[in-house]
């Protein structure tokens, strides 16, 4: 009886293994061996290709690129032997016979500036309050009336009305109460006339009104006039 059911068993297992084993020979033959084959093809397809475009760049880079970086070379050897010397000379002209060599013209000093001696080799500003125009050895006074706030200047300009100055001023100065300065570019502020007064930097003095008088010339205000009554006495 064992060995019957022995030999039933391994029949049995037989019969089970036996097709689980052509299955997957049958799997391999079918499927995993033309995937190899194929593999292999683009494998042997690739190395057929790649390696000529290979072959062809390392022969451009040798026949033509690395002919190229020589000559390059080259050339850039040429010009510095041939630049450097030149540059060189110039330099050296430029340290040892410049120097020594003067100009051979001289250029005009500009408006609003001047060089008051021989050899100058600058020209300087005018300071504030004067002013010069072209090739000037020395600046000019800006006259009563007008004048010159910066260093530099070419014209002088007239103070407003309302303003006088001196003359080399470089600001104008407001007319003090009771005076005034009618035009521009005054030199002077004039006295307001009796009757009339004015406040600081006027152009024009103001008459005195009804019931108010100024009894001087230059005044600032103009003052009430006392009345008198019939008593005597003062009211304002």
């Amino acid at each position: 009886p064992l060995l019957v059911l022995t030999a039933l068993l391994v029949h049995l297992l037989l019969l089970l293994v036996l097709p689980l084993v052509a299955i997957v020979l049958l799997v391999n033959f079918l499927v995993l061996l033309p995937l190899l084959v194929l593999t292999a093809l683009l494998v042997h397809l690739l190395v057929l290709l790649v390696l000529p475009l290979v072959a062809i760049v390392l022969l451009v880079n040798h026949l033509v690129l690395l002919p190229l970086l020589v000559l390059t070379a080259l050339l850039v050897n040429l010009l510095l032997l041939l630049v450097l010397p030149l540059v060189a000379i110039v330099l050296l002209v430029n340290h040892l016979v410049l120097p020594f060599a003067g100009a051979s013209t001289c250029t005009d000093c500009t408006t609003g500036t001047f060089a008051a001696s021989a050899g100058s080799s600058t020209c300087g500003n005018c300071a504030a309050g004067k002013f010069s125009g072209a090739a000037a050895s020395t600046c000019t006074d800006c006259t009563a009336g007008k004048f010159a706030a910066s260093a530099g200047s070419s014209t002088c300009g007239n103070c407003a009305a309302g303003k006088s100055s001196s003359a080399a001023a470089s600001t104008c100065t407001d007319c003090t109460t009771g005076t005034f300065a009618a035009s521009a570019g005054s030199s002077t502020c004039g006295n307001c006339a009796a009757g009339k007064s004015s406040s600081a930097a006027a152009s024009t003095c103001t008459a005195c009104i009804h019931g108010q008088y100024t009894v001087f010339a230059g005044s600032s205000t103009c003052r009430t006039t006392l009345a008198v009554n019939i008593t005597g006495s003062a009211s304002a």
